[in-house]
């Protein structure tokens, strides 16, 4: 009977052993895909993010088609090329020197000047007449149903990548942050359940113990905090 009993015992152990080894492998994997998401490079793009392949090129899902973006300077000029789907057009972005801005700047759509004017230092384009272009550009996570073709690129937004480094990390790192405190918060309560009562009350009295209504609310409290954690993990990605 000794026998088996102990038998029982190093069963449940070995049971209970593989189990948190098994949680602690998942939370490892799923914090590295989380990071790795979090720290890819590329830039937005009408509220979508374009990843970059390799240097001045970049790749995308935007209204529900992939769009694929690739930069090409040269002598005065710089080319981009847009292809979405099964469409493709052709952008230029020509200027005599890179100076002081404001400087002048001619933008083709294929060979066709749709812009000429200035683009200045707070990466705005201006008229000849020193006024501020004006456009409107909505960005919009939503599926039409009738089918959404407005993905070519703005004048403002075509100057900018012509001049700009627009490259920027698919996460937002100060929401990455707070994840991982509130996880640790979590995971903390979760291994020591004690920890945060006796950090609140132990210095103040003798053997103090958490009541029924404290193992209560600190149940709700976890619950509260997983789903708060969840929902940053969504929101990193979001662009705001």
């Amino acid at each position: 009977m000794g026998i088996s009993i102990k038998y029982i015992q190093k069963t449940h152990f070995n049971k209970e052993k593989i189990k948190y080894i098994l949680i602690f492998t998942v939370i490892c994997i799923l914090s590295f895909l989380y990071l790795f998401s979090s720290f890819r490079k590329g830039i937005w793009y009408k509220g979508y993010f374009l990843y970059q392949i390799k240097e001045n090129e970049w790749s995308g899902t935007v209204f529900q088609e992939t769009l694929h973006l690739t930069r090409i300077p040269s002598d005065h000029t710089i080319h981009l090329y847009f292809t979405w789907g099964d469409k493709s057009e052709t952008y230029s972005v020509s200027y005599q020197e890179l100076g002081t801005a404001p400087f002048p700047i001619t933008i083709y759509k294929s060979e066709e000047p749709i812009f000429n004017g200035y683009y200045d230092s707070f990466h705005h384009l201006l008229n000849n007449d020193g006024t501020l272009f004006f456009e409107i550009e909505v960005n919009a996570h939503y599926s039409n149903p009738f089918g959404n073709t407005d993905w070519q690129p703005s004048e403002t937004f075509i100057a900018r990548l012509a001049f700009e480094d627009n490259t920027s990390l698919r996460g937002n790192l100060n929401i990455v942050l707070i994840v991982f405190l509130c996880a640790i918060i979590l995971l903390l309560d979760i291994k020591f359940p004690k920890l945060f009562f006796y950090l609140s009350h132990g210095l103040y009295v003798n053997d103090p113990e958490p009541s029924s209504f404290y193992t209560t609310g600190q149940m709700i409290s976890r619950f509260i905090l997983g789903f708060a954690i969840l929902i940053l993990i969504i929101a990193t990605f979001y662009n705001v």
